[in-house]
């Protein structure tokens, strides 16, 4: 008979050693696809990037959706309206992606937007539960080129949780996870999470129920805002809509 071998102090660390590598990779792999369906709820470090094409042509997305799978940014982050694609994900990412882009869309103008200017977020509510799967909304309008009521619209904003606290009231009311607001230029975009599954045309109207403050709020800030160039001029805000996924290889035929 084979006499067995015990193990000594030198045969378990080499154990280790051999199993380590695997274990790495698991975790890893995990922290990667957490990752994955949680940046969108760290809005103190996700930014936005924005493409327009100068001409007015409608931007085709592929070659974006293949940058952004090259630098761990899943697809479902682009969204587009018109003549306009914007991507939005954790800064680092959306940095190095906005210097790939520069030489693969060269007609195309590029806007940064590093942080917002303006946050909600949940802490300010009674119920400070978050939901575990969050849809954004992205909307986008102008800003008056006067710059003393620019001025006035970011210090509304400041002021707002002390002067307005009704607003925040209204989007606990509504099941807002999160509200940002970018600008840069005479550009605004705002984005909305709310709960997987739900619609702003669903949760919005929760913002004024018994809160005539909010209808005060939004009032105001009609001064401020302007329609997009490439807008109707009775379109004040317009809507990023998500772009699709490309099909998937050796995917097999949609049958018509």
């Amino acid at each position: 008979m084979k006499q067995l071998l015990r193990p000594t102090a030198q045969n378990t660390a080499t154990l280790r050693e051999k199993r380590r590598p695997r274990r790495v990779l698991g975790i890893a792999l995990l922290l990667w696809l957490l990752s994955i369906g949680s940046y969108a709820q760290n809005a103190s470090s996700t930014s936005v990037l924005q493409l327009q094409e100068i001409t007015g042509k409608p931007l085709l997305p592929a070659k974006l959706q293949a940058l952004c799978q090259k630098q761990g940014l899943p697809v479902s982050s682009i969204y587009g309206w018109r003549n306009y694609l914007l991507v939005y994900g954790p800064t680092e990412q959306i940095k190095e992606l906005m210097f790939s882009l520069k030489k693969d869309y060269t007609n195309t103008r590029l806007q940064f937007y590093e942080a917002p200017f303006y946050r909600f977020d949940r802490s300010s509510c009674t119920d400070k539960t978050l939901a575990k799967r969050w849809d954004n909304v992205i909307l986008s309008t102008g800003l008056v080129e006067d710059t003393l009521l620019q001025r006035r619209y970011l210090s509304l904003h400041e002021k707002q949780a002390v002067e307005w606290p009704e607003v925040s009231q209204g989007f606990c009311n509504a099941s807002f996870q999160q509200l940002q607001v970018f600008q840069q230029n005479q550009q605004l975009l705002v984005i909305i999470s709310i709960p997987k599954g739900k619609t702003l045309d669903e949760l919005n109207p929760k913002t004024t129920d018994n809160n005539p403050r909010v209808d005060e709020w939004n009032q105001l800030m009609k001064q401020f805002q302007r329609p997009l160039p490439e807008a109707d001029s009775t379109q004040t805000w317009v809507t990023f809509e998500p772009v699709a996924a490309p099909p998937a290889k050796n995917a097999p035929p949609v049958k018509k």
